[in-house]
């Protein structure tokens, strides 16, 4: 309490005009009390910090809107080819990835270019053992800030952004390379594929798991079905392994086992249920300690009788039956039987093998193939373009949850609006 001779100033104070050190409060208007006075101070302070953070969101909605409504014009980044060899093959190639080019920048995508600067590149590799001349043609839609731009020359991408690259939407043309996306399995007849499910078409084209595959009209089919026998060979081939390792692993164990029970063996435990006793003072310690001992040594000798004798249920045991199962099964195929296409279920994965191979159709299951040998005509010149592959993810998946992305909604437009089917007319 307030010495007696101040009570009546601080009675006073209470009513008294508020002459305010903060912007904003009243000074000789309005009579408020001292909480009043902090409520208002507070508010106005949480008045500001609500304005503050009004303004930040609204500068970078407006940044996010200006990248997403694509404000500034762009234009396209010459062509370019990034093959240095200038052979007379490579010169028609060139030109054959450059006519594709010509059919995407006429997609209705590019009428109005805004927020982005399209690129397309094409690439040459030359025919290795065997196989044809494939190319590359790729797409990519560049950040504004990656494109430097001069009064008269054309578009170009800075420096330091060469290594920094929007994801492309990378075109193959007589190349396999994309089916390494894919889940495949190697014999010592070669490799082949689990064939993904054909989600839609785009210009009739059929897109397989996450690509569409173009070829000419008449064009033998660049997929086989892999026959049962062959199937069936190689999951007994995994099975075999499995068999085989545990076979191993069960003869280490019987050989432990025997060398634990052999005179050796039984001596040597001897000797360390009789460390183990003495290595207490008191007599009847050493008697428990004994006991102790004698109880883990039998419990070891129990496990390992177990480990190189396994019963009829067990996991090694289940193994080889289904091994039996699958010779068996095999055997009893005619010659008809065996040429039947293969399908592969892998839920649930047999232990040992990749797979269980199944009728065809069957729910859950999906065909095994392998590419045609015949498909590719060596006899045809090295220029010849036979199968064009366009990947369609991540694009369409991505495009779902970000449609204003031209990194993503761009090179999906690429996908269903180029004419594939003057393409295909390109090819052999």
């Amino acid at each position: 309490m307030a010495p007696p001779g101040n009570q009546a100033v601080n009675r006073e104070n209470k009513h008294r005009p508020i002459v305010s050190g903060e912007t904003g409060l009243p000074d000789s208007l309005h009579f408020i009390t001292i909480t009043e006075r902090r409520r208002h101070v507070k508010g106005i302070r949480l008045g500001y910090t609500v304005a503050w953070v009004l303004v930040v969101a609204t500068l970078a909605a407006s940044r996010c809107f200006s990248a997403d409504a694509g404000s500034e014009a762009g234009a396209w980044i010459p062509w370019r080819n990034e093959t240095a060899a200038a052979s007379p093959t490579h010169k028609v190639w060139d030109q054959q990835l450059h006519a594709i080019a010509d059919l995407i920048r006429a997609d209705g995508v590019f009428a109005d270019i805004r927020g982005y600067y399209p690129h397309l590149f094409g690439k040459v590799e030359a025919a290795r053992s065997g196989s044809p001349w494939i190319g590359f043609l790729a797409f990519e839609a560049w950040w504004p800030k990656a494109v430097e731009r001069t009064p008269d020359g054309p578009p170009r991408i800075k420096p330091k952004w060469e290594y920094n690259r929007p994801e492309g939407l990378w075109i193959g043309v007589n190349t396999l390379r994309d089916l390494d996306h894919w889940r495949w399995w190697e014999d010592e007849r070669g490799r082949f594929y689990e064939l993904p499910e054909t989600k839609r078409k785009i210009a009739d084209f059929p897109v397989v798991g996450d690509r569409m595959f173009i070829t000419r009209d008449g064009k033998a089919s660049l997929f086989e079905p892999l026959p049962q026998e062959r199937a069936l060979r190689w999951v007994i081939g995994q099975l075999r392994g499995q068999v085989k390792a545990d076979e191993g692993s069960l003869d280490s164990a019987r050989r432990r086992y025997e060398q634990f029970i052999s005179p050796e063996g039984v001596a040597q435990r001897k000797q360390e249920i009789e460390a183990a006793a003495t290595s207490q003072k008191r007599p009847e310690n050493q008697a428990l300690e004994r006991q102790n001992a004698e109880t883990r040594d039998r419990r070891r000798e129990q496990d390992l009788r177990d480990a190189a004798m396994p019963k009829p249920g067990s996991r090694e045991a289940s193994t080889a039956g289904l091994l039996r199962a699958y010779e068996e099964r095999l055997a009893a195929l005619s010659a008809a039987e065996r040429a039947l296409p293969a399908w592969v279920k892998r839920e649930p994965i047999p232990r040992g093998a990749q797979g269980d191979i199944v009728s065809p159709n069957t729910p859950w299951a999906h065909p095994l193939v392998v590419v045609s040998r015949t498909f590719f005509d060596n006899s045809l010149p090295p220029t010849a373009m036979q199968l064009v592959t366009v990947p369609v993810e991540p694009f369409a998946s991505r495009a779902k949850n970000d449609g204003k992305n031209p990194q993503t909604v761009v090179p999906l437009a690429v996908v269903e609006q180029t004419d594939w089917r003057a393409v295909a007319k390109m090819l052999r």
